[in-house]
Order: structure tokens, then C-alpha cells, then sequence
């Protein structure tokens, strides 16, 4: 069988796990990177596929590069079967990839979303700030956070909803906050007195 067969099989995710799995041969580190190419070659899978794909990656991505990891988050931030328990796992290990499954992955779990807009570092919490489908708690979450970047995010973000507890909190911060209070004045609408 070829490893890079045109339509992805159980049978080439099971040769991919075998291989994976054996100590023969010493550390594989493309093949978490090779899984998921092959992976998203085709749009949709057999629930099979799925299943026997989301084990092989579980089991992969503890030995795998950052490289790796981060390959795998990008190529399957909008796969369609790509299942929302392993965009979860990705985006707690990934590093730019977890960017980009902040700000664009819609299947990422609620409360993986609001730990990384908690405690994330600044990159993914900012990325998070800039998502059109926020909630009031995730919103929360950021608005607890010092970094002023995230703020600004919130508020240019037009799609945020800011309940009026986080828009006192930033309206108090941003008289000691020149960015923070021209990003305000632009989303506030003006009176005219």
C-alpha cells in the first residue's frame, strides 16, 4: 500500500498508526504532519475514518514537534471532520497555530475558549478578543486580563458584546489610556450637544 494514496483509507490510517506506534526505527517526527495532510485532502470522511484519525493524532501528539503541532492546528482549524475534542487538545499545545484556532476555529469547546481568554499568552487571548461569536463570560474572562492590547481588541471588535460592567471598567482605564480611549470614542456613538 502507498502512504500517500490519493483517497485516505482506514487501512492508510492504520498503517500510519502501526508505523506511529512501534519502537522500531527511533522517533518519527514528520508523522503527525503527514497524518493530517493526509488527512485534509478530502473534505469528509466516513465516521470510521474520523475515529480511527482523532486515536492516531491522540496518540502522535505527545511526541510531536511544536512544528508539527502547529502544522496540524492550521490545516484543520476549518477542516470539516475535524473533531472539536482535537482542536481543543491542539489549541492548548499549539503555538502560532493556536492563534489561528482562537481567532477563526468555531468548534473549539467553551470552556477551552474562556481558560485561554483567562490565561493565555497575549497572542491568543488577543486573537480571542477578535472572535465574531464572543460570549458575556468569555468577554469577562478578557476583560479581567491588564494587557491593553486585548482592550482594544474588545472594543474594535463590533461583534462583542460589552455588557455595562466591562464598558465602565474601560471607560475608567481609558482616562489614563490614550488607545484605549480613541478605540472607545470610535465605537461609542457621538452626542451632539
Amino acid at each position: 500500500m502507498r502512504l500517500f494514496a490519493q483517497d485516505l483509507t482506514t487501512d492508510t490510517l492504520q498503517h500510519i498508526a502501526a508505523r506511529g506506534l512501534s519502537e522500531a526505527g527511533g522517533p518519527k517526527p514528520l508523522l503527525l504532519r503527514v497524518l493530517v495532510d493526509l488527512f485534509v485532502r478530502r473534505p469528509s470522511h466516513s465516521e470510521d475514518e474520523i475515529q480511527h484519525f482523532a486515536e492516531i493524532a491522540h496518540t502522535i501528539l505527545p511526541s510531536a514537534t511544536r512544528a508539527e503541532i502547529d502544522h496540524a492546528a492550521m490545516r484543520l482549524c476549518t477542516h470539516p471532520a475535524a473533531t472539536g475534542e482535537l482542536l481543543d487538545l491542539l489549541a492548548t499545545r499549539a503555538n502560532e497555530g493556536a492563534v489561528l484556532l482562537f481567532e477563526k476555529c468555531r468548534r473549539l469547546s467553551t470552556a477551552v475558549l474562556q481558560n485561554a481568554a483567562a490565561s493565555a499568552p497575549l497572542a491568543a487571548a488577543r486573537a480571542i478578543a477578535t472572535r465574531d461569536d464572543l460570549d458575556p463570560a468569555t468577554i469577562d474572562f478578557l476583560a479581567m486580563r491588564p494587557e491593553r492590547e486585548i482592550w482594544v481588541a474588545l472594543v474594535e471588535n463590533e461583534y462583542a458584546p460589552l455588557g455595562a460592567d466591562v464598558l465602565s471598567a474601560m471607560v475608567a482605564r481609558a482616562q489614563s489610556d490614550a488607545q484605549l480611549a480613541q478605540a472607545l470614542c470610535r465605537r461609542l456613538p457621538h452626542r451632539t450637544e
